[in-house]
């Protein structure tokens, strides 16, 4: 605030003034609460509550398009700021009523007289309360205010002027004078505060885990439930049954004994030819329902093609059940696995190749 700055970021206001060309020592980009002046303090607390737009930017009409244009292309928030349309604010200018808050307020800057006349031209002010239901635009000096039906506080005053040149002169010696009553008690607190850091650095040479201490501390406020958990299982603990543990662990110990026995004959189980034979057996049975597979496709498309075949149904049930009582699926070694699926194949293609010939179709 020594500076002329305001009391808090200002983006748009310092993008502009460091962006757009400057006319003399005048700085092109103004905060319109700068370019007016309050002429009656006792009114300081209506107009900083109800000038809402008091932080918003003034820049001359020659300077307008390029300023809308740094505005937009702005990348981080100015939530207090805003861009004043100097044309505008001349075109939408009115007549200032008597008695209202625009005559609390001396602007010499025409778009910021433009911009009071126009905010606070029909905003009339009073003194008491009562006198608030007699007009639809008023307010008290405190800033309570009425606006057509609706009576409200925007805000409190919070005691911090920015309004005119001499506000913010006041806000700066009373952040002056905060500064000195803070200074002088960070004065007197400082010896407490150098006493107790003494105490707590002795008190690390009695208690040099004094950290950990705090964290057992912690720790032992879950007691309880732990007290909790800890009835429960030793009431678990009491209904077990512990007349069996001798009888389970002389289990557990032949287990053991015989375990290694186990996995010697696994291992020789694995490592001798019965385990090759059973494979080709697999593969065997797996060739065979292969091609029994593709038998019974052919047949299902025989019996398509030829149409009605219950009349050979009796020799083919002959054929099967001879087959299947001479040869059983399960429990044949390879040799006769092999023999029974070349037989089988040979039979069903005698039946089929019976059953597609002329004369198979005769057959009785």
């Amino acid at each position: 605030m020594k500076l002329g700055h305001l009391p808090f970021p200002t983006l748009l206001l310092q993008s502009l003034n460091e962006a757009l060309p400057r006319d003399g020592r005048q700085l092109p980009a103004q905060p319109l609460c700068k370019l007016c002046e309050l002429t009656d303090e006792k009114w300081r607390a209506a107009v900083e509550v109800a000038f809402t737009r008091k932080f918003a930017v003034v820049v001359s009409e020659s300077n307008y398009d390029q300023a809308v244009k740094i505005y937009h292309e702005l990348k981080n928030d100015s939530p207090q700021e805003s861009l004043i349309h100097p044309a505008k604010a001349l075109r939408l200018a009115k007549a200032v009523k008597p008695g209202s808050l625009a005559e609390k307020i001396r602007a010499e800057h025409p778009v910021a007289r433009a911009i009071v006349n126009q905010v606070f031209g029909d905003l009339i002010c009073l003194e008491k309360r009562d006198d608030l239901g007699r007009h639809d635009y008023a307010i008290l000096p405190d800033g309570f205010m009425t606006r057509g039906a609706f009576v409200e506080r925007r805000r409190h005053y919070d005691n911090f002027p920015f309004v005119g040149q001499r506000g913010l002169d006041q806000q700066l010696a009373l952040k002056q004078s905060q500064w000195k009553d803070l200074d002088a008690q960070e004065r007197r607190l400082a010896p407490i505060a150098g006493a107790v850091q003494g105490i707590l650095e002795r008190a690390a040479q009695f208690v040099p885990e004094h950290t950990s201490l705090m964290a057992d501390l912690i720790h032992a406020q879950g007691l309880p439930k732990l007290e909790q958990e800890l009835t429960g299982n030793i009431a678990k603990l009491n209904a077990i049954d512990r007349a069996s543990f001798e009888e389970k662990e002389r289990e557990l110990i032949k287990l053991g004994t015989d375990l290694p026995a186990w996995e010697a004959e696994h291992l020789k189980l694995v490592g001798s030819q019965k385990k090759g034979k059973i494979q080709d057996l697999e593969s065997a049975v797996a060739e065979a329902k292969a091609e029994e597979s593709a038998t019974l496709r052919t047949f299902e498309r025989v019996k398509q093609e030829i149409g009605d075949i219950s009349i050979y149904a009796k020799r083919i049930n002959d054929w099967r059940a001879d087959i299947t009582s001479r040869f059983p699926r399960f429990g044949c070694s390879g040799a006769r696995v092999s023999r029974s699926r070349e037989r089988s194949q040979r039979s069903l293609r005698a039946c089929i190749g019976q059953i597609s010939s002329p004369r198979g179709r005769n057959w009785d």
